[in-house]
Formats: C-alpha cells, sequence, structure tokens
C-alpha cells in the first residue's frame, strides 16, 4: 500500500529547501481556521512552545508566507479511502477532491465533511499524525 500524500501549498524543491533551512521534515498539507497550510515536524524544539510543529500559510491579503505553532495537527483526523490498486487518498482540505491514480475511488471535504462513493467500509482508513509521521489507521485498529 502506498500513502498518496502530495504536496499541494509547495512544490518538492521548495519542500526540501523549507526542510533543509528548518532543520525539518514535512508532514502533511491540510487546513486550521479555514487556512490552506503546510505542517512540518522539526529537530529542535520550539524554545518558548516546546512543540516540534510549525505550519507554513500564505496571507490571503498580502500573500506573504507566514509560520505559526503547529501542534494542533496530532488533535486532527482525516479520512481515507484505498483504491483498488492499494493506494490510500485523503482530502486535505475543504474543497480539496481527490481521485485515486487508477481512478476506481474519489474523496472530497477535508475534514469539514466526508464525500466518497460508496464502497465497503473496509477500505474506509483514518489518518492522524504523531512524532511527525503520518499514520493510517484500519478499523480493526
Amino acid at each position: 500500500m502506498r500513502l498518496c500524500n502530495e504536496p499541494t501549498l509547495f512544490n518538492y524543491e521548495h519542500l526540501d529547501k523549507i526542510c533543509k533551512h528548518y532543520n525539518a521534515q514535512y508532514v502533511v498539507d491540510t487546513e486550521q481556521d479555514g487556512i490552506a497550510c503546510a505542517v512540518f515536524y522539526g529537530i529542535t524544539p520550539h524554545p518558548d512552545s516546546g512543540s516540534r510543529y510549525f505550519a507554513l500559510y500564505m496571507t490571503s491579503d498580502t500573500n506573504q508566507l507566514m509560520i505559526t505553532n503547529g501542534s494542533w495537527v496530532e488533535d486532527q483526523e482525516f479520512a481515507g479511502i484505498i483504491a483498488d490498486n492499494g493506494d490510500i487518498i485523503f482530502s486535505r482540505s475543504r474543497h480539496d477532491y481527490r481521485v485515486s491514480d487508477d481512478e476506481s475511488v474519489w474523496i472530497d471535504g477535508g475534514r469539514e465533511y466526508i464525500r466518497r462513493p460508496l464502497v465497503s467500509v473496509d477500505r474506509m482508513v483514518r489518518l492522524t499524525v504523531y512524532k511527525g509521521r503520518l499514520e493510517v489507521w484500519f478499523d480493526n485498529d
């Protein structure tokens, strides 16, 4: 199985530069309070909050890159779906419509709502973040 976690806000070249600059790893794209952001997990905890997570986002009015604490990401849960080819896809934000590479399944709604095709419950998974990793949970976990 392959977890499809392609970035949406930054391309891979930008992610590489961000990760090197902050000595961090990319975790996931999602949204917080309706704002799309990319979440990272750093090696060194923040001196004030102690969090290793930070999120980068663009302001809507000035299109300026901003950084904020991303520790809230461990409290989030994403719905995922398993495609016929074994890929796991998930929607990162409210209007993030995703289709599997083999076009057997789709999912939409991020954490706001779940829209998906009618499939067997054993093809549905939950995704959470823990210690900088995006983890997949099956119903029997």
